[in-house]
């Protein structure tokens, strides 16, 4: 803009103190009878001027300026033409504002949820705002909406409260935030419930006990809230606990539940809990039990703990369940009883808990602590640290955390088990664990590759099953009886939930334990923890924040440092695509792709053009297997690569396989391994 012209506002201020002084002048003059009328709704408030007060407004000054105009009070013509031009803009301008504060008070409401902000500072900004935005309101409840938890339905139940939020009211909140189509006519609704306890404080007992949902079928995973228990203990009668829940299920199975303007066939597509939410939720004895596993009825043994060692016990069934044919392993009766779903096979289990903080942990432990004959000597160790600090750029942004050195193992998280057992540890391990180890490792790592895999866990599910029930015989051979417990055991029956449900992380527990940890957040004093979070929830459900870009592909951040491949000179640069699985960009830890044909290479630009997106690629040379037991990796789409080529390929986005974890071996050299976990 030109700085010798005036700005908008420095014309508004001038034009506001021309305006005061003619009406000023007018009034002395006593010749100007229709400006009092309109002096106090003016000077009042600005905003009030408009297209109806513009003919007395230069009325006044034409008589002002015929009668007695003095020095002080002069304004020229040019000044008028530009009050007359500037009020008529000012009158839309101002009308523009108002209108868009219900998208500022939208955004406000966004900001205050994604980044968890406190009441006190919310109600802060708010009285800032206001001089600016009169519409917006002064306290942070109103514009929140915050109910008053003494007007909310809240039961007392033995143990603590509860209040049900909803199955339907859940769907319609997703329907309203665009994640439900209700416009392709009726079809069924598949939903996946989550029972888990949740304590909040270290120095209290105080704890929740959440109902959360989440709607099978849609592109993202959205938990919501169904119900929220909260007290010192967990529920008491959990026939009270889920009457709401099993009542409501009752009748939409019957109904049907009414989304938008549709009505829905509605299901129970399975109830997925770690091992003691499961036997809670059951009402059968524990996992640590003799006869504790869920899948079969295999009576334990005791070396200094409960093992399981038969890998062939004879399953139990849904009808054997609800007749009690074996009676010890029932402690009480279930509500869940009254739904129809399968209550052995539609209770899954969660790897999360099962494989990632369970098997894995157990490894790693017996690796680090357990008895000498399987201990791995401190140089052996350091050396594993060693590489997997090395590897803390390789990793790619899907992966929430980065490696970290074994010395840390104790507070691993179950994504940090996941990533070591998946990706890091197939070269960390390599060459430094005896042979014997680190092929036993490879048996569960390969089996739970396939099994999460969108494309291996059908085809691959029976192979899988072999290669666990080997590392589960194994596993006795190496680390002793005592090395199968409950966790180790359970490896036999994971293939029959993938072969139901389909992939592991279609029936994990993860997205709910992120969910969690924002509902955890909520809580900002240990005073009345269950009403603040009834109210953060009621507040998030009256916001709807769509996340319905992330199911496209987009094009970010143009540049035009190239390359650009001959041919392509009129598409725009950019370094970044994100699509809905994985995101690519010109680093080298987010750049590594295999494409359709098997090809590996490295991302070096992104090109688009109109709606079309395309890559240009370096291709690796030399592409190898990088293990050959107990198949070869190239089976699986893990390979060992080298020498990457300077030859630029463009290919589409339509070509591109899968994104790739690529990690250092040895020099120039490189495993890449194909990402096949839900990153959340």
């Amino acid at each position: 803009m030109d700085v010798s012209e005036k700005s908008y506002w420095t014309k508004r201020r001038k034009i506001l103190s021309n305006v005061d002084s003619l009406f000023c002048n007018s009034v002395d003059a006593s010749c100007a009878t229709v400006v009092p009328a309109y002096v106090p709704e003016i000077s009042s408030s600005s905003s009030a001027i408009g297209s109806t007060v513009i003919p007395a407004v230069i009325s006044a000054s034409a008589d002002a300026s015929c009668s007695h105009q003095t020095d002080d009070v002069a304004v020229s013509a040019a000044d008028m033409t530009d009050t007359m031009s500037v009020l008529s803009d000012w009158s839309t301008h101002d009308s523009d504002e108002l209108a868009d504060d219900s998208e500022l008070r939208g955004e406000l409401l966004k900001w205050y949820l994604r980044y968890n902000i406190s009441l006190d500072a919310l109600g802060a900004l708010l009285k800032l705002l206001h001089e600016y935005h009169p519409t917006l309101p002064i306290d942070a409840r109103t514009l929140l909406k915050t109910p008053d938890t003494r007007t909310l339905n809240v039961k007392q139940i033995p143990g603590g409260n509860y209040y049900h939020f909803g199955i339907a009211n859940g769907h319609q909140n997703l329907f309203e935030q665009g994640y439900i189509d209700s416009n392709q006519g009726h079809r069924e609704i598949s939903l996946q419930i989550n029972i888990d306890g949740l304590p909040l404080f270290k120095s209290t007992n105080y704890q929740f006990w959440p109902i959360l949902g989440m709607v099978i079928d849609l592109p993202v995973k959205r938990p919501f809230a169904i119900g929220l228990y909260g007290g010192n203990h967990k529920p008491s009668d959990l026939a009270q606990y889920l009457d709401d829940f099993v009542k409501e299920c009752q009748h939409l199975e019957t109904n049907g539940i009414v989304v938008g303007i549709c009505v829905f066939a509605f299901k129970i597509h399975s109830i997925v809990c770690d091992a003691p939410a499961r036997s809670f939720v059951r009402q059968t004895k524990g996992h640590n039990a003799y006869g504790g596993c869920d899948r079969c009825r295999q009576v334990g043994l005791w070396l200094d703990r409960v093992i399981l060692p038969n890998t062939n016990a004879e399953k139990r069934t849904d009808a054997g369940f609800r007749n009690k044919i074996d009676e010890e392993y029932h402690i009480g009766e279930t509500p869940i009883l009254n739904l129809s779903i399968d209550i052995v096979q539609q209770l899954p289990l969660d790897y999360m808990h099962l494989v990632c903080l369970g098997v894995m942990r157990r490894l790693l432990v017996t690796w680090l602590k357990g008895p000498l004959a399987c201990r791995l000597p401190g140089k052996s160790v350091l050396k594993i640290s060693d590489r997997l600090l090395s590897m803390r750029q390789c990793v790619p942004s899907e992966f929430c955390r980065r490696p970290r050195p074994l010395s840390e193992m104790d507070r691993y998280k179950a994504t940090e088990f996941r990533q070591m057992l998946l990706y890091t540890g197939l070269v960390a391990f390599r060459g430094i664990v005896a042979d014997e180890v680190y092929h036993h490792f490879l048996l569960l790592s390969i089996a739970i590759r396939c099994l999460a895999s969108d494309q291996l866990c059908q085809s691959h599910a029976d192979y899988a099953n072999k290669l666990l029930v080997m590392f589960v015989e194994y596993a006795a051979q190496l680390y002793g009886q005592e090395f199968v417990v409950y966790n180790v055991h359970c490896l036999v029956h994971v293939s029959d939930d993938v072969k139901h449900f389909g992939p592991l992380d279609k029936i994990s527990c993860f997205p709910y334990e992120n969910y969690l940890k924002h509902v955890k957040k909520m809580v900002r004093s240990s005073h009345l923890p269950f009403q603040q979070v009834l109210r953060r929830l009621a507040e998030l459900n009256s916001v709807h924040i769509s996340n319905k870009d992330s199911l496209n592909c987009i094009c970010q951040y143009e540049h035009d440092m190239g390359p650009v491949v001959d041919g392509y000179e009129q598409c725009i640069q950019h370094r970044s695509v994100r699509m809905p699985n994985f995101s690519l960009n010109l680093s080298d830890r987010d750049s590594c792709v295999v494409v359709d044909d098997g090809c590996v290479g490295m991302v070096r630009n992104i090109l688009s053009l109109k709606s079309e997106v395309y890559l240009v690629l370096c291709l690796f040379r030399d592409v190898g297997d990088l293990f050959d037991y107990p198949l070869l990796s190239s089976e699986v789409g893990i390979y060992r690569v080298s020498h990457l080529r300077e030859r630029l390929h463009v290919f589409g986005l339509n070509r591109i396989r899968c994104k790739c974890v690529r990690l250092p071996v040895a020099d120039s050299h490189y495993a890449v391994v194909p990402l096949v976990h839900a990153s959340c």
